[in-house]
């Protein structure tokens, strides 16, 4: 249940491009994904400068646990573990906001209630994985201004967005340092 798979079968055009693109296997790849960057930021309209490319987000999730050196680690849950794993290894204290089956509703004013307690970092996944229920965009955007008021990092793992685009959060992050968005 781990694999991102889509329901809907390959795109039009991906296996054509899998097959050009093994062609390049025999080359490194460029260093810093300049083709890549710029791909992305021109598809999400944003400036290549905001993009970090990873091999997965995985990758990103342990490089930003490492750079942010986090001391308190609020995670939504359920949640990917990775995130958990991630902070726990370099050493924060990681704690969970654990929402309520069976419709698993975040509660903005519960969670200022608990980021309050001394919290530096929240993650959270939207929409949730693996329970796939979607905070609104504009409660998000609530606790994006939270985050920022109380001085927390907000670290959000958008993985499954791709499927209501409209509820990212990706054009917010240029304008708020503390918001690190996970495609």
């Amino acid at each position: 249940f781990s694999a991102s798979i889509n329901p809907l079968g390959w795109p039009r055009g991906v296996a054509a491009a899998y097959r050009h693109a093994l062609s390049l296997a025999v080359h490194y790849p460029e260093p810093y994904a300049e083709t890549l960057t710029t791909a992305l930021a021109r598809y999400h309209n944003l400036a290549a400068t905001n993009f970090i490319v990873g091999n997965g987000s995985t990758q990103l999730i342990y490089l930003l646990a490492r750079v942010l050196q986090s001391r308190r680690v609020l995670v939504v849950a359920p949640s990917f573990s990775e995130h958990e794993t991630a902070f726990h290894l370099v050493g924060a204290q990681v704690s969970r906001f654990v929402l309520r089956s069976p419709m698993f509703t975040l509660s903005v004013e519960h969670l200022r209630q608990r980021l309050a307690e001394g919290y530096d970092t929240l993650v959270l996944t939207n929409p949730n994985s693996p329970t796939g229920v979607l905070v609104p965009h504009e409660e998000m955007c609530n606790v994006v201004q939270l985050c920022r008021r109380l001085r927390v990092r907000l670290l959000v793992d958008e993985t499954f967005v791709d499927w209501v685009e409209s509820e990212s959060l990706k054009d917010l992050a240029p304008r708020q340092p503390h918001l690190f968005v996970l495609r």
